[in-house]
């Protein structure tokens, strides 16, 4: 059955994945534009017409080194979606949440990791009160083909290809989800998700920077060019997990190793 599906953050790497994959499957999709996002009574006019089946809110802000505006994180993860619940309630329609694995106790951190925890919260309270049928989906760190130039996948691989210099700290360990299985396990979700389920979405084990790249010098067969330092973040760990239990009892499993997300990166970069 064809289904209306609305996208926040439909711009973004993950966003405009999950876009052209629920179209690849037939269904019909609304971007959500940005500026909507704080204008309520234009979000209700916009859902009184397309009137969505599913509402999905994977615009973000604040998990990325530029971005500095703190109140942007607010509005973003907390505000934004306070508004499309509304909807999603006021229009029965079933609510996923892009959450983060960082809301973690060992990594609550950061002001984006703070959001996301209140906007879970939130996202809890309008199910209890208001019968939604909302989801949280926890993805780890996302990558693959168009994740972002300064990223460090991408910046390993043009360090390593075009030889130029960059920082790097080897112990941070992140635990990688290929966005393409990241998008057939929201898919999974929306067919079968169950009311209030929290999903992390993780690859089939965790890595550390060095690991990485390592990786990407055997995709690449050629040495990155590294100014070694001690730190660069202060929320980077040795511990960084993702539990996919709950999103394989609906039948997901990763398609995409590392390395086969790494290599489809370093075919595209040649292309360029």
């Amino acid at each position: 059955m064809v289904k209306t599906i609305a996208i926040s953050g439909s711009g973004g790497f993950i966003g405009r994945a999950l876009k052209l994959h629920m179209e690849g499957l037939g269904n019909k999709v609304v971007r959500i534009p940005r500026p909507l996002l704080l204008a309520p009574a234009r979000l209700r006019h916009l859902f009184s017409e397309v009137n969505p089946d599913v509402i999905i809110h994977a615009a973000s802000y604040g998990n990325h080194y530029h971005h500095y505006f703190t109140h942007d994180v607010i509005d973003a993860n907390i505000s934004a979606a306070y508004y499309l619940m509304q909807e999603a309630a006021h229009n029965n329609a079933r609510f996923i949440y892009f959450s983060s694995s960082s809301v973690k106790p060992n990594m609550r951190t950061t002001l984006y990791s703070a959001s996301k925890i209140a906007g879970e919260e939130i996202l809890k309270a309008f199910i209890n009160q208001y019968n939604m049928h909302g989801m949280i989906i926890r993805p780890g760190t996302v990558t693959g083909p168009g994740e972002q130039d300064h990223r460090l996948i991408p910046t390993l691989i043009r360090s390593c290809m075009q030889g130029v210099a960059m920082p790097f700290v080897g112990y941070p360990v992140h635990d990688y989800v290929d966005v393409r299985d990241l998008c057939k396990a929201v898919q999974s979700v929306i067919i079968s998700g169950a009311r209030g389920q929290v999903y992390e979405v993780g690859g089939r084990r965790s890595y550390s920077n060095e690991e990485v790249k390592d990786m990407v010098e055997v995709a690449t067969g050629k040495t990155a060019v590294l100014e070694r330092v001690e730190s660069m973040r202060s929320y980077d760990t040795k511990h960084w997990t993702v539990d996919n239990h709950a999103i394989q009892a609906l039948g997901w499993r990763a398609d995409y190793h590392l390395i086969d997300s790494i290599e489809d990166m370093v075919k595209d970069e040649k292309r360029l």
